[in-house]
Parts: structure tokens; sequence; C-alpha cells
């Protein structure tokens, strides 16, 4: 059996699989972390009303527009200039991770934290039921 075949083999592998965890890591960053708008458009918030109705506030260059969209139509319902209209510019995204300082590391750190709170919380459940037990 000749090994250093096999062992090349693997490698090409090896590579084809690394760069389609890139390429899919560049996919999901462009359209997965800030999905719902750009520069000049975004979506503000929306509102499920019907399982097929909703309504829509848009941000619009320097414009916030409400929208009620529904199977039939899309229907403007009222227009104000950015500045009259306060709201923040952040995503659900950014309030759970800090993407400017992420790593491994802090990552790792915030889920131990978290299953250790986890853990202290059933502890503290588990001897106050031990408590009214008694």
């Amino acid at each position: 059996m000749n090994y250093s075949l096999e062992i090349m083999k693997m490698l090409f592998y090896l590579i084809i699989i690394l760069a389609a965890i890139y390429l899919l890591a560049r996919f999901l960053k462009k359209f997965y972390l800030n999905p719902s708008g750009g520069e000049n458009l975004e979506l503000v918030e929306q509102i499920y009303l019907e399982s097929k109705k909703s309504l829509k506030l848009v941000r619009v260059k320097d414009k916030i527009l409400l929208f009620s969209v529904s199977e039939e139509k899309i229907e403007k319902i009222k227009e104000w200039p950015e500045t009259e209209f306060e709201y923040t510019r952040t995503s659900k995204l950014e309030d759970k991770f800090d993407f400017k300082n992420m790593d491994f590391n802090n990552i790792l750190n915030k889920f131990m934290n978290r299953k250790d709170d986890n853990k202290k919380n059933d502890k503290k459940d588990n001897l106050n039921r031990d408590d009214n037990d008694e």
C-alpha cells in the first residue's frame, strides 16, 4: 500500500473542506450579520399582525417609512424625517455578541460563565426545595 498517495488524498480533501468552511463563513457574514439593511435602506422593525399581514418600519436614506404588508399589496401608511423618529441602530445579534472584540476565548468565557450561573441557580433551587421540605 502506498501511504504517500493516501496522505496526499487526505490533504487534498482537507483543503477542499477548509475552503468550503471559509466560503460558507464569508457567505453567512455577508448575508446574516446584517440581513436587514445596507447603507441607504434598513428594516428598523417589523411586527406580524396575522400570518401574512405585518407592519414594517423601514429607513430609506434620511426618512422612516411605515408600511402595511399583506399578501395582496404593500401600502405606505406614514412617513417621518429620520431626525424626528428615535430608534437605536443595533440588531439583535449585536446585542448578544460584541463583533468588534470577538475571539474564541471571549465567546468561550461567556458561554462557560452562563453555564456556571445556570448550575448555581439550580443548586439554589435545590437548596430552597430541601428547606421547604423540612
